[in-house]
């Protein structure tokens, strides 16, 4: 798993709209996940927000 950096996670949630004070951290983010799910509310309700990351290395 490779961390999301700060901003990365800021240019994420300004592509998307979402502020990203409102994001919850919900889980993964560990080394043996594939990303980590974050949960905040939209006015369609409750959202879930889950970024992958891999290495530039394992992308080629």
């Amino acid at each position: 798993m490779v961390k999301v950096t700060e901003k990365a996670m800021a240019e994420i949630c300004q592509k998307i709209s979402i502020d990203e004070k409102e994001l919850e951290f919900l889980g993964g983010g560990r080394e043996d996940s594939d990303g980590s799910v974050y949960t905040y509310n939209s006015s369609s309700g409750k959202m879930a927000l889950k970024i992958l990351a891999i290495s530039e290395d394992q992308a080629n």
